[in-house]
């Protein structure tokens, strides 16, 4: 920290940049929630093709190896 003196303009929090922290924090947020609802939505999708015995779609399973 260190001593303050009377010259010394101690630094404040700015609304602009707490705005422009919360936007990013929402939209950071809501990217990783769109990503879990679009795993959970792909697990459900294998799941469902899984009952009904056809085949996977993922691209592990769909390679040959040799």
């Amino acid at each position: 920290m260190g001593l303050y003196t009377p010259g010394e303009e101690v630094p404040r929090d700015n609304s602009i940049f707490l705005l422009a922290e919360g936007i990013i924090s929402v939209l950071i947020v809501a990217f990783g929630v769109l990503i879990y609802f679009l795993s959970l939505r792909d697990a459900w999708l294998n799941g469902k093709n899984a009952m009904r015995g056809s085949p996977s779609t993922a691209c592990v399973s769909s390679t040959r190896c040799c």
